[in-house]
């Protein structure tokens, strides 16, 4: 089949439709976070761009951790509903508490990078089963894709919010976006 060919074919899978746009929204949001909590660290705690790179590189080692670790025991559906609503907790609680130092960075450094961890192996693997075998390079290409699109999509779409309001706003948005997407969990 040609990629043409597989495009036609998943435009009509609704499975794989849901699980790419779970992909774009679960990019933007962290996109934006990456994007826009570096500019709290440096603005509100006068973190260095040292203390940022830092900060982001504990956030990693947690996130590839966790997925090391917790993606073995946790699968699935499961894994979906419960890292979707760790980061929806997580980011509720940055809207609460925007200006704590110590409670942001549990919410992030802890409460994101663990659910990242256990999201995004999931969803890769969840993507992955929409199609056969001869599929998968069309299917992890587009999977890609998605996570590029959701990239550009959130600092460009979340940086006209930060822009007018407060991050607090920020916050609160991609957490009702979390909050959406723990109601399409169910059909990916």
């Amino acid at each position: 089949k040609t990629n043409l060919d597989n495009l036609k074919e998943f435009l009509n899978n609704k499975t794989f439709l849901y699980n790419v746009l779970f992909g774009i929204i679960l990019f933007l949001n962290l996109s934006s976070l990456e994007t826009f909590f570096s500019i709290h660290l440096s603005k509100e705690f006068k973190l260095s761009a040292l203390n940022i790179g830092l900060y982001w590189t504990i956030f990693s080692i947690i996130f590839t951790a966790s997925q090391f670790t917790l993606s073995r025991y946790i699968k699935g559906q499961k894994a979906l509903f419960l890292g979707i609503t760790l980061y929806t907790i997580s980011f509720f609680t940055l809207f609460l508490f925007n200006n704590s130092f110590i409670i942001s960075t549990i919410c992030v450094i802890l409460g994101v990078a663990i659910s990242g961890g256990i999201v995004f192996p999931n969803l890769g693997a969840n993507i992955s089963f929409t199609g056969s075998k001869y599929q998968q390079g069309f299917i992890f290409g587009v999977n890609q894709s998605t996570g590029s699109l959701g990239r550009i999509l959130g600092p460009l779409c979340l940086g006209i919010v930060y822009k007018h309001f407060d991050l607090s706003i920020v916050w609160l948005i991609i957490a009702l976006i979390f909050v959406i997407l723990l109601t399409i969990i169910n059909k990916i």
